[in-house]
């Protein structure tokens, strides 16, 4: 069955199939013809088990455990029925807080004034807890290059005024091979920042999933691994220019190698792990 048909069958959107998929809930084998995936009726059965569970406000994390077997079925269901009677309470204040606003004769947004409900409602509500953890789910895929960029410009406005005219870009045997300006400490930031653009944000955008067959769950966290390594081969050579300038003296070509093997390395253990990841689902 395509994901069109379960769409269908199921009446939920691929957004949805390929959501479960990621966080490892779903696992379909591809056609070895087309190499699209074909869902089985097992994955068809167990697609409406997540769906059910996802009405009754089941998370993910507890649906997952449930599968591993990691949880047992009771357990998650007394939880969740605290957690929705908490649900209920707070839904029983905002109904009594729509029905003064109604008997107030609120007609209009702007003649709204919150400080006369603020005591019902409450200092936070879950509502604005979810909008803040949904601004800070945008922004965890990049904090790791960005922070590497931020720590680069500081690294590059303290050390400016520092360093001499000139500044060693290469060496061999201690022995500068070539050298530039000092403000090209600044032009490592730049690189970053077009890396983290070109790279992160536009050239895995444009590449779609379905391109990477067996290995489309790795894609997502691969592209934040290689996009964080990217960013940090300039940010250690600016870091190399200015320790160079102060007495601090090794070979670049060796720490560059030892980095790209490290890369290779936690690069391998990243498809590892997703790999193992995908198959316990």
């Amino acid at each position: 069955m395509t994901v069109k048909e379960v769409e269908e069958q199921l009446h939920i959107t691929r957004a949805n199939v390929r959501f479960y998929e990621k966080e490892g809930l779903l696992s379909a084998k591809r056609n070895p013809i087309n190499g699209y995936r074909d869902y089985s009726h097992e994955n068809i059965e167990t697609i409406r088990r997540i769906v059910f569970l996802r009405n009754l406000d089941v998370s993910i994390e507890d649906i997952r455990k449930l599968q591993e077997g990691k949880a047992k079925l009771s357990d998650v269901l007394e939880k969740q029925i605290t957690r929705l009677e908490k649900k209920r309470s707070w839904a029983s204040g905002s109904i009594e807080i729509c029905e003064q606003m109604l008997r107030a004769g609120e007609t209009s947004l702007e003649g709204v004034w919150p400080e006369r409900y603020e005591q019902e409602t409450g200092q936070t509500s879950e509502n604005l807890i979810r909008d803040s953890l949904s601004a800070l789910a945008q922004v965890k895929d990049v904090w790791i290059p960005w922070l590497i960029i931020l720590i680069s410009v500081l690294t590059a406005v303290i050390s400016y005024p520092l360093l001499p005219q000139n500044v060693a870009t290469d060496w061999e045997e201690m022995i500068i091979v070539s050298s530039a300006g000092k403000w090209i400490v600044f032009l490592f930031p730049a690189i970053e920042i077009l890396v983290v653009r070109l790279v992160k944000e536009g050239g895995f955008r444009m590449l779609r999933y379905e391109n990477f067959g067996p290995y489309t769950v790795y894609v997502h966290d691969t592209a934040k691994y290689v996009t964080a390594f990217m960013v940090f081969i300039p940010f250690s050579w600016q870091m190399y220019i200015i320790l160079f300038q102060s007495g601090v003296r090794f070979s670049v070509d060796r720490v560059l190698v030892i980095e790209i093997v490290v890369f290779l390395l936690g690069f391998w253990a990243v498809v590892l792990y997703q790999k193992r990841k995908y198959r316990r689902s």
